[in-house]
């Protein structure tokens, strides 16, 4: 007597029908919408299309429709991986892991940079550095990681793919020189440094050694940032004549008391603050300045508070920036940038990482940010440092325009204290 075919289970619990073998020619089972395995979690997937494979005879195999869909690309990633390519760095395949190390363990590492790399997949924290062992200590008590004193043993050491540096403004560049000389992708902090000839001696080592050198300019790693960036380059603004930007934040607690902040020649509402719409406008436009005049406010203090400049690009266009640190404690944080052309207009706000062309006919076009993710990306450097360092993604602050912006600043700082005009020789164009 023929054994009867295995009953196709009832996947919502339910008793179990027995039937005979369907004919070959029948449709294969349809999962209702609803019982689709796609739509099911990830960890019943493969038990459904266990059972669903158990229940059907050879002759009748399953629908491609009726499978979970593989992700776009999977089968070119796993196909260049076999073939030798150098892998793509995704969290599913695994293949590359990206080492950093934190030199500097002031607050913004501990606040910024180390959560970042321990929450990105693909990162790992191998090293630290700081001249300060009481710094240094907790973080390897915490973290389990070598801790260095001197940035050139970290680097000698081999431990380290890239570095985040993250030490006060005037000591940038000596530790990012020796990395990049050593082979060490850089992410150095904002500014880049104090000195605009120390920024450029940065560019030009990290194209000799054929490191890359990277900014971290937090407002510049958004989708927003991007969108204004097309919007100016590729001229849907027409030509760009006119940019005026403001930045508002509350200052006056740092700059009286962290050294950082406070040191005559270092620290101040330019270099701290300032640096941030300098940064934007060079990676925006692609040009620097190539004329400068600026007033600036001590408020009684050591370093300025108070910033205002005018300036003319190299490609022609004017534009006024200004910076305040005096804003009272409660009131929110403005960083703007407003950018006109001949036949447009365009808004970003580095702070909530919106952008808004505004067009001729009325009509605007606003970009606002991924809600699964933070607007004022703090992390958002290091992971993208990650990205650039395994050969996936762009550099979004890269040295040359971090290096205008410094000249920049430098040239504003100049201005206030001679009162005229500052021209900067050559000015850059990206």
């Amino acid at each position: 007597m023929r054994r009867p075919h295995r009953a196709a289970p009832d996947l919502d619990g339910g008793p179990r029908a027995r039937r005979t073998a369907r004919p070959a020619h029948r449709r294969p089972l349809r999962l209702p919408l609803h019982r689709h395995p796609a739509r099911d979690t990830a960890g019943r997937v493969r038990h459904v299309r266990r059972r669903l494979r158990l229940a059907r005879p050879a002759t009748s195999p399953l629908h491609r429709r009726d499978l979970p869909r593989r992700r776009p690309g999977a089968a070119r990633r796993r196909a260049r991986f076999r073939a030798g390519a150098r892998p793509v760095r995704t969290v599913a395949a695994g293949f590359v892991t990206v080492r950093l190390g934190v030199i500097g363990l002031g607050w913004w590492a501990r606040f910024a940079h180390l959560p970042a790399i321990a929450a990105a997949p693909g990162l790992r924290l191998t090293a630290v550095c700081d001249a300060d062992p009481g710094r240094a200590d907790p973080v390897r008590a915490d973290l389990g990681v070598p801790v260095f004193t001197d940035p050139a043993e970290l680097y000698a050491s081999g431990l380290v793919d890239g570095v985040v540096i993250a030490t006060p403004h005037a000591t940038h560049h000596a530790p990012a020189k020796a990395a990049l000389e050593s082979g060490v992708h850089v992410l150095v902090e904002k500014p880049m440094t104090t000195s605009a000839a120390e920024a450029w001696d940065l560019v030009a080592t990290a194209e000799r050694t054929g490191t890359h050198l990277s900014v971290g300019y937090t407002g510049q790693y958004s989708a927003a940032a991007a969108r204004v960036r097309q919007a100016v380059r590729e001229g849907e603004i027409g030509e760009l004549v006119c940019v005026n930007g403001d930045f508002s934040s509350v200052m006056m607690n740092l700059l009286t008391g962290t050294p950082t902040y406070a040191a005559p020649g270092a620290g101040g509402q330019g270099h701290s603050q300032l640096t941030h719409l300098a940064g934007a406008l060079t990676r925006v436009t692609g040009q620097g300045a190539e004329q400068v005049f600026a007033y600036m406010d001590h408020r009684s203090l050591p370093v300025d508070v108070v910033d205002a400049l005018t300036f003319r690009l190299a490609g022609g266009a004017v534009g006024s920036l200004t910076a305040t640190g005096t804003v009272p404690e409660g009131l929110p944080t403005r960083q703007r940038l407003r950018l006109y052309g001949t036949s447009g207009m365009v808004e970003h706000d580095l702070q909530y990482g919106t952008a808004t062309v505004h067009r001729p006919d009325g009509t605007r076009v606003r970009l606002s940010p991924d809600p699964s993710r933070p607007a004022w990306g703090k992390h958002a450097p290091v992971e993208a440092f990650g990205e650039l360092i395994a050969g996936r993604g762009p550099n979004h602050a890269p040295g040359d325009e971090a290096a205008a912006a410094v000249d920049l600043v430098e040239a504003a700082y100049r201005s206030a204290r001679t009162g005229l005009p500052v021209t900067i020789t050559p000015a850059f164009r990206g």
